[in-house]
């Protein structure tokens, strides 16, 4: 195995020594983030996104038989980019097919298929013959397979990233509010039935939504108020304002008007790490406006899921995800794991809601499919109390698939305002309502 030189700035090398630029300067190849990674494989490289390695491979095989390499995996030349150092690290301007088909090239073990669009025709009922592209080997087998491996790799373990959507934490997926996380690299291919014709299609897989986190108000005697949504409930003073990629954060923010004449402010921020891609967190802060009393809060991951946020694809199979299993792995924690229908691609998710200030802890319980974890706390008003919810990318430990078949979890925590209230075990809360399909602010 060949190990490159992964440190940052470091000189590109030709067999005359080293290479210089138009300004007489010598070229150094730049990690992102300045980082140095030391001897380093060109699978690793490729998976961490280190450009040092990259960029010498470049000089070392000749720029020239790069790009030969990339049209022959499926490029055209026609969108090649300039041949400088910097070309390795992907200056080129393909198209979405061409890049596409490139990638595919390295999938089928160095077979490529020219791309094209009809796959049948048919004039007066009779078939018309259609001409297809037969596949060739562009590549060695063992070549491709091992650039498909390092791709992979960047999905696994690696630099890709999940994106998250800004859906309303307090409902479920609906026609309204439609949750959306999504990792780089995890697709799913499934044949749906329209209008008598089987139709293949591959997208990016809507993972299970960790977002959810919904809480309603406690009456002085203890009695819950219903669960606060945006849909039947009244709110002011709404903003929700645009991600900050600097940051990789997303704050909300709104003023709660209860029906017996509370007001709560509730300020929400979540984030993906930007460290660690597989690491997701969401804080929210709850401010009584005048008042003294207790909040009920619950969290939970929901594995029901399909990917309905493109409306135009309602005809197609929308569920992407199956073998979904739930549990407790402590009293706050709950996990979920799942697999792609067809790609076989392996989703674990861990939360776990913690509530800040002096808490009460009562063992978890597990009914129906449904993790429960109940934390009493003391706060002042002018002090509020705030719950928080992180999920991790780690497979946790197996467990039997709950009753039903449910495949939503969730760990409960009541918050305590007031200085001096008794303490009470949380009372048994409700299902998650079904998705709305009314009007929100969110």
């Amino acid at each position: 195995m060949t190990l490159y030189d992964g440190d940052d700035k470091v000189s590109l090398q030709t067999p005359e020594g080293p290479y210089w630029d138009r300004s007489g300067k010598i070229v150094r190849a730049v990690n992102d983030g300045d980082r140095s990674w030391g001897k380093i494989s060109l699978k690793d490289a490729v998976a961490q996104s280190v450009n040092t390695p990259m960029m010498q491979l470049g000089m070392d095989v000749g720029l020239d038989r790069a790009g030969t390499v990339g049209v022959q995996a499926g490029l055209l030349e026609s969108g090649l980019g300039e041949k400088l150092p910097s070309f390795s690290l992907g200056t080129s301007t393909p198209s979405a097919i061409r890049m596409a088909d490139a990638y595919a090239t390295f999938a089928a073990k160095g077979r490529h298929t020219e791309p094209y669009s009809v796959a049948e025709l048919r004039r007066n009922g009779d078939d018309v013959p259609v001409g297809r592209p037969q596949p060739e080997q562009a590549l060695p087998p063992h070549v491709a397979g091992a650039v498909d491996e390092a791709l992979r790799e960047a999905v696994r373990d690696g630099t890709a990233k999940p994106a998250q959507g800004a859906a309303a934490p307090e409902c479920r997926g609906g026609l309204v509010h439609c949750p959306g996380t999504y990792m780089a690299g995890c697709h799913d291919r499934v044949v749906s039935s329209v209008a008598g014709r089987q139709v293949e299609n591959e997208d990016m897989v809507n993972l299970p939504n960790w977002l959810l986190l919904r809480f309603r108000l406690l009456s002085p005697d203890g009695s819950p108020e219903p669960w606060f949504t945006p849909d039947t409930c009244e709110v002011t003073d709404y903003r929700q304002a645009g991600a900050r990629p600097p940051e990789g954060t997303l704050p909300r923010a709104f003023r709660y008007l209860a029906a017996d004449g509370r007001v709560l402010r509730v300020e929400q921020c979540r984030l993906v790490h930007m460290g660690d891609p597989h690491i997701a967190a969401l804080r929210t802060v709850f401010v009584p406006e005048g008042w003294d009393g207790r909040i009920e809060a619950e969290a939970g991951l929901d594995g029901n899921v399909i990917n309905a946020d493109v409306h135009r694809y309602r005809a197609l199979d929308r569920r992407r995800l199956a073998g979904v299993q739930v549990g407790v792995a402590e009293p706050d924690t709950v996990w979920l794991r799942c697999r792609t229908r067809t790609s076989e691609i392996g989703i674990g998710m861990a939360q776990r809601a913690e509530v800040t200030g002096r808490r009460r802890r009562y063992p978890g319980r597990r009914r129906w499919g449904s993790a429960r974890s109940t934390t009493t706390c003391g706060a002042p008003a002018t002090a509020p109390p705030s719950a928080r919810s992180s999920t991790a990318g780690s497979w946790p430990a197996p467990a039997a698939r709950t009753p039903g078949g449910t495949s939503a979890k969730h760990s409960k925590a009541t918050s305590r305002i007031s200085r001096a209230a008794p303490r009470r075990k949380a009372s048994t809360s409700a299902p998650w309502p079904a998705p709305s399909t009314s009007s929100s602010a969110a």
